[in-house]
């Protein structure tokens, strides 16, 4: 998700609530915008529109020519076994736009603590993950294509 104050293009980063999955809470982490899992007979498309809703209160366009995927594979303890598995994960990412009055209403779910809406550079510093810079910097790259012509803004960052 994105808005754009004031001439600049600004992200959405969800500070995730460790203690409400469970995990460590010595250090903070984050994700790029709502997610979840496809609930069954549900397209990428509705799940991201329900995540979005579920996650952030908001009902907002999902615009579909913006879409991403990537697939990788990590290794976790099972909380009822002990053992360590393998889980592969496949990611779809849309982009959405706020307006000023969406992002006041925003409603965060248990799963968040905080929100952010920052530019590039900031959101960019942020991120732990090469994949996930690289996914912003396409978002950004979309959104000065695609929607700043049309908002005829003057100072950009």
């Amino acid at each position: 998700m994105f808005t754009i104050h004031r001439g600049t293009i600004k992200f959405l980063l969800l500070k995730q609530n460790n203690a409400f999955y469970g995990r460590d809470t010595s250090h903070d982490t984050f994700d790029l915008g709502p997610k979840g899992h496809l609930s069954k007979g549900e397209s990428y498309l509705q799940a991201a529109k329900r995540e979005l809703k579920e996650e952030t209160g908001l009902n907002l366009h999902v615009d579909t020519n913006f879409m991403h995927e990537e697939s990788y594979t990590f290794s976790e303890q099972n909380s009822l076994t002990h053992k360590r598995m393998t889980v592969d994960k496949k990611v779809v990412y849309f982009i959405a736009f706020a307006h000023d009055k969406d992002i006041r209403q925003i409603a965060l779910s248990p799963e968040h603590t905080k929100y952010y809406l920052l530019p590039l550079n900031e959101m960019l510093s942020r991120l732990r993950y090469d994949n996930q810079r690289a996914l912003v910097r396409q978002a950004d790259e979309y959104v000065r294509a695609n929607y700043l012509p049309y908002m005829k803004l003057t100072k950009l960052n």
